[in-house]
């Protein structure tokens, strides 16, 4: 270690002053991929976030920013989260944040833009408890007054997801339609979630339609059923 000795301390802070800050390579071309990518996709990630240096929710290994004021920092994306990119990670998990996250910083804002929500995916994952959330009793809150009451006009033909899809594909309204009318102990799970990922490949741009297209609103529901008995009812 050196050491100085100085009886005047305003020849170090000049020396000081004239010495330029420097950035090794190997992090400037780190920060260039990462707001490449980020600019590229503005899709969000947990590879890039924004918080405080000392905040214990961000790794060493993760590039920390700062660009905005101090009351917004949050884990980045997670208050920008829409509906849509909350209903297509119930099926793909395609965001890479935790459920504890995800419920924290984006379900008060996604709750904003609808009540109903597929939540047990996230909730059987979480880590903490959130007893605010509201959870349904059973299978048949998920559904429609309309749907409940009609369900017996259904119960002499289709009786299984397989056998709906058989019948009336390509018509994906009709086959969300009916499926929708079944009995919790009819539908199959396997099914269910092939013919939904299914359907996304056919349909890769359903999010985009106007919110009040019925496929859209149908497609919804069915996530939602899903979510329900993948991860909700036991």
């Amino acid at each position: 270690m050196t050491k100085i000795t100085l009886s005047d301390f305003s020849i170090l802070y000049n020396a000081l002053k004239r010495k330029k800050s420097a950035l090794p390579v190997r992090l400037l071309r780190l920060f260039k991929e990462e707001f490449y990518n980020y600019v590229l996709t503005n899709t969000p990630s947990s590879n890039m976030r924004i918080a405080g240096i000392d905040d214990n929710r961000v790794s060493d290994e993760e590039l920390v920013l700062a660009i905005c004021k101090p009351s917004m920092l949050s884990l980045h994306g997670l208050k920008g989260i829409k509906m849509d990119d909350w209903y297509q990670d119930i099926l793909l998990n395609n965001l890479q944040f935790t459920a504890d996250e995800m419920l924290t910083l984006s379900y008060p804002e996604v709750i904003r833009q609808s009540t109903k929500l597929p939540i047990y995916k996230y909730l059987s994952l979480a880590k903490n408890e959130y007893p605010n959330i509201k959870r349904i009793n059973c299978f048949d809150d998920l559904l429609s007054n309309t749907i409940k009451k009609n369900r017996y006009r259904h119960m002499d033909c289709n009786r299984n997801v397989h056998e709906i899809i058989e019948t009336y594909s390509p018509n994906f309204s009709k086959v969300m339609d009916l499926i929708a009318y079944l009995n919790e102990e009819d539908i199959d799970l396997q099914e269910l979630e092939g013919f939904l990922l299914d359907f996304m490949k056919q349909q890769p741009d359903i999010f985009k339609t106007p919110e009040n297209s019925p496929l859209k609103t149908n497609f919804r529901r069915l996530i939602r059923i899903y979510d329900w008995l993948k991860y909700g009812r036991k």
